[in-house]
This record gives structure tokens, sequence and C-alpha cells, in this order.
């Protein structure tokens, strides 16, 4: 927020004068050398002599700000506590931050004035071509009225509205927004029409005054008044209703008790733009300023304010700020309409009272002394240098000043400049009436003022006094650069603050003080009777006792968060300057208080009592404000304004049924602090949980992706450790179907329903797998059964019997070789069986070996009419490829007891093994008798034969495919020609590679 202030600066009656005599008699005056120069002082007198314009101390709110227009109407504050501006771009809503602009496309122009609110808390106003509009829901609504004569006021009272129209005022009802009633306007013009919250008036050639939809009285118009008052203005004061004109400059006439009386102003009027009454006063507003108490009998309890400014109406709000709107500056606000300004063109540095005169030191080498009475400030100095006195102590009534610019001066009687020296003194207490401790950048110490009499100091002064002091002074420390001192008569001890430390200085010794056994660097010092207070160059104040015990002093939270860049004591006051608020504490009272916010804006560099008042030296001028004895802080007040659900505005009763999908919350809201120099901090807090520290400025508080539950958002503001009452917000985000009852119920009985099922499905298979296991075990007893049986099909009576028999007939016919050859391979034979029948599978070559055995050993059994041979695919590696043991021999068995043994002529026998796709495919195939012809043989020998190695294979085979994806098959070829006779059989077994 900026501050602006006046610089009005007019001349005195008396330079007036004297320049009217300086035309007239200058000539004269230079004839004579000493009627010159005393003419010449006389003149450097009386330029230097000025009076100043005083307004009260405010701030500019405009467009630099976010004002949408320089040109303000009309302002009201609302029932929440908002500031409504009409201005020439519409009608805005003010939080103390943001500024809302409200327009339609409906309207015929935006410009217009006299906002108010309903009780539905709707903001109406109307715009210069006579139409209303009004605010509801965050939108500019038109009202739909029949015609418009222009613009008039219109009235809002209780329920009902109030319009002019030609010849008639209409009564609408505010809730429907529909005509109730209608009443007759007697008169060829409307001159004004007002309404106060309580009654509406219209003057014409009557004054009509409503006061429901059908309760009005009329009373006749004086016609002097319907003569000069043409452009009239109504307000209710509290002496009756005033009725001024625009361009009547001196009478204003008086309605009260039924009767008409013309008055005339205490003060005359150029033009007035309005008539307002506020705070119990009336004040008229004009094109050059705004006038307090116009209406009074009494011409000087008349303030004029602010005369460069067009004024179009003042109003204040319930914080107690005036509100000035203007129609060129954009808007005044005041917060102490007690308080003055009084602008200076150089800035004032250091501030001395003296009864009734005030000392300045300027920023352009300047002193300048203020008569309060006089209320006028006169230059007693001007340097050359245009350096700051940054510097500065009075004596004797202002006889002797000290100052420090680019120099060090001794000014004697206001005017003789006794010292000039070129020494950078930073400060200078009194001691007694002899002495004064000074701190400069090389040396500190003490000087004499050339006072007669005694002094404790007269003795170390003597002692250390040089022959070429320069104003009569003596160094305690040199080489270093003292920033400031105090002294404290009680244990008569000088403090200095300097670069290397902080010194006490008494008449017999000086010692350095330490806290905590560490140096401490002091920027400033200040002495309250018998104890001084020293702030150090980080912002801490310490407290150091007549004992010289250091210890710091205690500062609140609100104090401590600044940073303390100065302090001083006046009377029974310790001021502490902090980076944005001046701060006072009472050593009576022993409390502190708020002085004056924002003074980093304002730049104060000093302060003084006067009587009541307190005296700031700022960057701008002097402000004085009433000295009060206690300062209530406003707390501004916390407005939730809307709340965002999904990006979507939604209704305060629409939010404690969210769906699960309405999780992205934005809660939109105000601080109504109006005040620049009050500043405020945001808290809010989650379901009673801690208190979080929101931005500075941002009023928004946004939750994303929340889970569902029920939600109390409070907020509250903070003021100078002050808080706001706690808004709360509260919200419901409900949960997911597949949360709530409706569907956990149903969904648990699923869920048990599929347990049951899946346990049911569980305890099957765990009986079918029982069950597979006991199956598998009662197949492997069946392997086991049957690889006896083939080995017994191998090992049987017959073919041990024909085998004898064959060694027996070789032994018989005396071929020895042949029967030891044949019974190295018969027990060649019954080894290998006997092994393989150990493994559950074997090479392709191990079974062909074992294969050649035993058609060897049954080849001996034919009359060398038995051939065989045994064929392998050359891509078979029969070294490594496997297949179940003992597979192949009862088939081969077999094609031989079976199918060769019965015929007559040639028998052949071909084994062969090939690849075919993903199977290894075995065929044994016999040129025999046929597997029919077979069984017809075998049922004439026993009608009950079974071939038990056969069946035993079967078995075996369907062991083996169990649970197998790829299965061995076994197939039957019977061969035969054309005439149907056995050529033999083929056996196919098909073995799964994998």
């Amino acid at each position: 927020m900026k501050v602006f202030f006046i610089n009005s600066l007019t001349q005195t009656p008396d330079s007036l004068t004297v320049v009217n005599f300086i035309t007239s008699d200058l000539i004269h005056l230079l004839k004579d050398k000493f009627l010159l120069k005393a003419f010449l002082t006389f003149i450097l007198l009386i330029i230097s002599t000025y009076g100043f314009s005083q307004d009260p101390y405010y701030h500019t709110i405009d467009k630099s700000l976010g004002l949408p227009s320089n040109n303000v109407y009309d302002v009201f504050q609302d029932s929440k506590g908002f500031m409504w501006f009409a201005t020439n771009k519409g009608i805005c809503r003010y939080d103390g931050s943001k500024f809302i602009n409200y327009t339609s496309d409906s309207q015929s122009s935006v410009a217009g004035s006299n906002i108010s609110e309903d009780r539905l808390g709707r903001i109406w106003y109307c715009n210069f071509d006579g139409y209303l509009y009004y605010v509801e829901n965050g939108k500019l609504k038109t009202f739909h009225q029949p015609e418009t004569i222009g613009y008039f006021k219109y009235g809002i009272i209780n329920n009902f509205l109030y319009l002019i129209q030609k010849n008639k005022v209409l009564i609408y009802d505010l809730k429907s927004l529909k005509p109730i009633s209608s009443h007759k306007i007697e008169g060829a013009f409307v001159y004004f029409t007002l309404s106060d919250h309580q009654k509406f008036y219209i003057l014409s050639d009557y004054l009509y005054e409503f006061s429901g939809a059908k309760n009005v009285k009329k009373y006749p118009v004086p016609e002097h008044l319907k003569k000069n008052y043409t452009s009239a203005i109504i307000q209710k004061t509290e002496n009756g209703l005033a009725i001024i004109s625009k361009n009547q400059t001196k009478k204003y006439y008086l309605f009260k008790d039924r009767k008409f009386t013309e008055k005339e102003f205490s003060k005359e009027i150029n033009f007035v733009q309005n008539l307002c009454f506020t705070n119990n006063e009336s004040w008229i507003c004009s094109t050059n300023g705004i006038y307090r108490n116009v209406l009074s009998s009494k011409k000087e309890s008349v303030e004029h304010y602010f005369p460069d400014y067009n004024i179009s109406s003042i109003y204040k709000d319930r914080q107690n700020n005036f509100w000035i709107s203007t129609l060129n500056r954009g808007l005044i606000l005041i917060e102490d309409f007690d308080s003055k300004f009084i602008s200076m063109s150089s800035r004032p540095f250091v501030l001395e009272n003296n009864g009734n005169q005030l000392l300045v030191s300027t920023e352009k080498d300047e002193l300048l002394l203020r008569d309060f009475n006089q209320n006028h400030f006169q230059k007693i100095y001007q340097g050359r240098s245009n350096h700051s006195i940054s510097q500065m102590l009075s004596d004797d009534n202002l006889k002797t000043i000290f100052f420090t610019s680019s120099t060090f001066n001794i000014l004697k009687n206001r005017k003789e400049i006794k010292t000039n020296i070129a020494l950078a003194v930073k400060e200078i207490k009194k001691i007694d009436t002899k002495y004064y401790a000074f701190s400069a950048s090389g040396m500190s110490g003490i000087f004499s003022n050339g006072n007669p009499g005694k002094s404790i100091w007269d003795s170390v002064y003597q002692s250390e006094k040089k022959i070429d002091a320069k104003f009569e002074e003596i160094a305690f420390l040199r080489s270093s650069n003292g920033k400031s001192n105090a002294y404290n008569s009680e244990n008569q001890t000088i403090y200095y603050a300097t670069n290397i430390g902080l010194f006490a200085q008494n008449i017999h010794h000086q010692k350095e003080l330490f806290f905590q056994n560490k140096k401490l660097f002091i920027s400033k010092l200040a002495n309250y009777k018998n104890s001084v207070f020293a702030l150090s160059t980080n912002g801490k104040i310490y407290f150091i006792s007549k004992n010289n015990k250091i210890s710091l002093f205690n500062l609140p939270e609100n104090i401590k968060e600044e940073q303390i860049y100065k302090i001083k004591i006046i009377r029974n006051s310790l001021f502490i300057f902090g980076e944005k608020t001046l701060f006072e504490y009472d050593f009576i009272n022993k409390n502190f208080r708020k002085i004056l916010s924002n003074i980093n804006e304002l730049d104060v560099s000093d302060v003084v009592f006067h009587q009541n008042q307190i005296i700031f030296a700022t960057s701008k001028g002097l402000l004085i404000k009433n000295k009060k004895e206690s300062n209530n802080v406003t707390i501004p007040k916390l407005i939730v304004n809307q709340i965002l659900v999904n990006d979507k505005i939604t209704a305060l009763n629409n939010l404690l049924n969210l769906d699960n999908s309405q999780n992205n919350i934005e809660i939109q809201f105000s601080v109504l602090s109006f005040v620049p120099s009050q500043k405020s901090e945001v808290f809010y807090r989650v379901n009673d949980n801690h208190w979080q520290n929101l931005e500075n400025d941002n009023r928004n508080l946004i939750f994303n992706s929340l889970s569902s539950g029920d939600y109390k958002i409070d907020f509250r503001s903070k003021t100078e450790n002050k808080f706001s009452e706690i808004q709360s917000v509260k919200f419901s985000i409900s949960k997911p179907f597949w949360l709530k009852l409706g569907f956990i119920i149903p969904l648990i009985i699923l869920i048990s329903a599929l347990i049951y099922f899946i346990f049911r499905l569980r305890i099957r298979k765990i009986r079918k797998q029982n069950q597979l296991l006991l199956d598998k075990i009662e197949l492997e007893k069946n392997m086991n059964q049957s690889k006896l049986k083939a080995i017994k099909s191998q090992m049987n009576p017959h073919f041990f019997y024909n085998a004898l028999n064959t060694i027996q007939a070789y032994v018989l016919s005396n071929e020895k070789k042949l029967a030891v050859n044949y019974l190295s391979k018969f027990s060649l034979l019954t080894r290998t069986i006997l092994e393989m029948s150990e493994k559950e599978t074997v090479t392709i070559s191990e079974e062909i070996k074992t294969i050649n055995l035993y058609l060897e050993i049954e080849k001996a059994r034919f009359d060398n009419d038995f051939d065989y041979e045994i064929l392998v695919d050359e891509t078979i590696d029969s070294d490594n490829q496997r297949i179940p043991s003992m597979l192949l021999q009862p088939y081969i068995e077999n094609a031989i007891k079976h199918g060769l043994l019965h015929k007559k002529s040639e028998k052949k026998l071909q084994i062969s093994f090939d690849k075919n796709d993903e199977n290894l495919e075995i065929k044994i195939d016999d040129n025999g008798i046929g597997r029919k012809k077979s069984q017809e043989l075998n049922v004439i020998k026993t009608k009950r034969h079974k071939s038990f190695a056969t069946d035993a294979m079967q078995k075996r085979i369907d062991l083996l495919n169990l649970n197998k994806k790829n299965k061995i098959s076994l197939s039957y070829i019977d061969k035969s020609n054309d005439a149907e006779n056995s050529l033999g059989t083929t056996v196919i077994i098909k073995i799964p590679l994998d």
C-alpha cells in the first residue's frame, strides 16, 4: 500500500506585506547601507518563515493498487464488512487486498452511484442513466424497470424498493422484485431524492416523505426554494433535513418540524458535489476539497481538508476508518481524522521539543523552529553543504545548539556559529551544567561549555585537557569509532558504545563491559533514572544497572519478530523502533503498546512528545497524532467467500454429501484489513489438528485428492498477537461404493461363498490327488507286476526248456563250440534282462543289444529258415535317445511264438527305428500266420488262453501315459493279400521324443 501526502506551501499575511513593502520602497532602502543591511536581515527572516497546510495522515488507494478507476463516486460497506466502490468502470468490491469489478453486457453504462444493501444481502447501485443493477451470488444482474427519467437516488427501506418514474414513484417488493403500489408525484420537476434507510424523500413542488408501501406525507415547498435550488442536494442531519444547492454558495434550507427555514453557511463554498452526514457531522464535498461542520453557525469550527482534490463523498466504516472518494485521484483512506500531517520540502531528521517550540533538523543542512501557537516554521540555520543533520542537541532554552552535518557545529543564540570543526560527532549527551559527553569517529570523551561552577569531572578534565583541543574536549577513548553514549547520574558513569566494545567511564577508572563473557557491540544507548538501556547491532536490548550488571530486556514476541534499529527514551517511555512498527514501553505501567505501524514506509527517524500529542519525523514531513492511553487493535474479520468443488462453485448446504469423485476442494476467503499498515497472518487447521500458517497474501486454500470422510477446516487471522474469531467450513466426502455397507455386505457374502466353493474344490482336488496317489501306488504295483511278468515272459519255462534242449542237442552232437557259444549268449541275456529290469529307461543301443541276444537264441530253434534284421534311422542318436526299458521284447516274442513258429516256409522278422515328426516310431514286422490264425490255434490248445505278457505291457503303457501330454501309442496292422490270406503282422509303437 502506498502512502501519499499533501504538499501545500502557502504564504502568510506577513510575507505578503513584505512583498508589497519591497515593491514600494526598495529604491529608498538601497540608498542607505545601514538600512540595506537591516532590510536584508529582515527579508531573510521573513522568507525563512513558512506556513504549512495540515491534512490528516492518510493512505491513497488508486489504480496502481488495483482500483478499476480513479474516478470514484460512492463508498459503501456491506453487512459482511466488504467495501464497495462505485467508479467510472462500474461497481467493485474490496477486501483490503483484492478488487472484484462487476459488470454485465446488459448495462446501458457502467458509471454510477448510490450503493446500498437489501435484507437478502444483495448489493444495489444505479448508473447515471437511471437504471438499477444488483450483485447476487457473485454476478451483476439487471433490475427490470419500465422506464427511467435519468439519475435519481432510489430507496431501499425494509422490504421495499422505491424507484422514481415520470410523475410517479413505484414501490417494489424486494423478495419478488415486482411492483406492489404506485404514487403520483405532483410538480413539473423532480429535483432530488433521498433515502435514509428509514424514510424515502422526493423533492419536487412538494417534499414527499414515504415510510412504507402506502404511508406517504407531503409538504409544500417554498417558492424561493423551488426557484433558487433547482440543482438541489438533500441530506438528513442531526438538525433536520438539509437542502442545499450545488451553485448556492451562501445559504441553504433546513426542514424540521414541517417547516422550511433558510440558513447561512458559516463559510462560502464555490461548487458543491455532495452533502454527507457522517460521524454525526455534516460534510460538504466540493471541487476544492471537503469541508467539515459548514452547517454549523460557528465559523471558527469549519475545517477545510484536501483543497487540491475534487471530492465526491465521505464514508466512515465500522472500523472507524474514513473513506473519501475523489473524481480524479482514487480513494483517500484516513485511520484517524484527528491526526495531522505537515508536509515539508526537505526531510526532517532529528526533533527536539522545547516548550511551545519544536526544533527540527533536515536533510538539507537546515535547522527549523516551529512555533506551536503560531503554527509556522522559522529557519534559524541554513548550511551550504546540503548534508543531512543527523545529530542535534539544544541547551539553555535553545541558546546553544550542538549539531552535526558535514561538520560539527555549535550555534549560539540561533544565529552565530561559534564552532565549526571537521569531526563526525555521532551523539552528545548532557552530563551536568558544565560538561557534555560526546561520541565521534576517532575518539569519545567529554567537553566543557565554559560555564563557571564546580563539577565532579573537573579534576579529570583538567588532568586530561590538551592545549590543542578544538572545542574544549578531552578524549577517554581514542582510535575507535564512537557511536552513542549515555550518562547515569546515579553511579556517575558515562557509557560509550564503540566499534571495539562497550565501555564504562567514571572519574576514577575505565573498564570494558561484557555480557556472558562476550563483547557487546552497541549501536544506541539511552538512560532512564538509575539505569541505561543499550541496543545491540543485532537488534537486542540490554539493561545496564547502576552496578554495571547487564541483562537482556524481555520483549514480547511480536516485538522480537521485528528487526529493531533504534531506541529512544522520552519522559517515562521507551520508544522501540522496529522494522515495521514503533512501540512504546511505559516504565510506570510496565506495558507495551503499538504507537505507529508501517514505519518502514513512512521511514520514521525520530519522535517527540508535545502536550497530549506525539510528533513523528517521517520521510515526507511531520506526523502529529494524539497520544492515546490505549491502543485498541481492530482485528480484521475473516470471511469465507465461496467454495469450489472440482473447480465448480458449490453451495454450503451441498457440502455435507459430496460424491467420492468430488475430492478437489478450494476454499476462497478474504481478510478484511483495509489499513495498509495493518498486516495480518492467516492460519488454518484440519479436523482440530495443529494450526498451520498460510503464505502472505494467499487467500485460497486448496486440497487435492482428499480421501473419503468428514472434514472441518478452521480459519483465523492474527494481528499483533490477537486472533480473530474462528471461521469453520465443514464438508463430507462419501465413501466409494465399494466401501459402503450396501456393497460390502453382499461382497462379504460373495467372498464367503467363493471361499466356500474354493474350499470345496480344494478338498475335492486333495481327495482327487489322494486318489491319484493311491492309483499311482496301485499302478506302480501293477508296473512292478508287469515287469515281473515281462521277465517271466522272457524267462518262462518254455524259453528255458527250449534253450536247454538246444544246448543239449549241441552237446549230444558233440558241437561243443556251438554249445559254449549258445550258453554264453543265454547267460548274457539273462544278466542283461535282470539289469534292465532295475532301470526306468534304456538307450536304443542298449535295447537293440538285448534284442539281438534274444533273437540269436531263438534263431537256434529254427532249421535255418528264420531270419531277422534290425534297422535304425541315421538321424537317431541311438546312444543317447532313451526309451522305456523292456518295452519291445514282449511284442517280438509274440511275433516269433504266435506268428512265425507255425509257418512252414521261410520266416522273417524286421525291427525298424525311425524318427517321425516329434515321435520315435518302432515297427515290429513279421511274415507269420497272422493274429487271427494264431488266435484260432491258441483256442484249440486251451479255451482259456490269454497272453499275460501282452496284457501286462498294455497296463504298463497306460501307466507311462498317466499325466502326460504326449503319450505312447500302440497300433497293429494285419497284413493280407487280395485273397485275404494273411501275410503277417506289423506292430507300431510311437514314443514321444521328449
